[in-house]
C-alpha cells in the first residue's frame, strides 16, 4: 500500500502489525538513514532504555530515532546471544546504579 510501519522503542513489545503507519514517501526517506532487516537487533536508546528485540519478520519497516539497529555478521555471532548479553548488562547496570542511589539516600 501507500503506508509502512514505523517502529519506535514503545513498539518493541508489540506485534509489528500493531505499530504506527507512516506514508510511504516518509518511510523511503527514513530508509536512507537506516535499513533494518530480518535478524537485526533493535535496541531502545531513548525513553525506556535497554529493551531489545530480534527482527523476526520479513516486512520492511522504518525506525524512529529512539531505536538503535544492530547489524551482525551472523557467521561470527548469534543474535540471540547478543540479545541475552544486552539484557544481562542492562540489569547489572540498573542494579549498580540503584544500589548506589539507595546507599546514598540512607546516609
Amino acid at each position: 500500500g501507500d503506508w509502512s510501519s514505523d517502529v519506535c522503542s514503545s513498539d518493541l513489545q508489540k506485534n509489528p502489525e500493531d505499530t504506527k503507519k507512516i506514508p510511504l514517501n516518509e518511510h523511503n526517506e527514513l530508509m536512507k538513514r537506516c535499513n533494518p532487516e530480518k535478524n537485526d537487533i533493535l535496541y531502545s536508546k531513548n525513553g525506556t532504555i535497554g529493551i531489545t528485540r530480534l527482527v523476526d519478520w520479513e516486512e520492511k519497516f522504518s525506525c524512529f530515532v529512539s531505536l538503535c539497529v544492530i547489524k551482525l555478521r551472523h557467521d561470527i555471532m548469534n543474535p540471540n546471544f547478543l540479545i541475552n548479553y544486552l539484557i544481562h548488562f542492562m540489569w547489572k547496570f540498573l542494579y549498580f546504579h540503584w544500589s548506589n542511589l539507595l546507599h546514598y539516600h540512607q546516609k
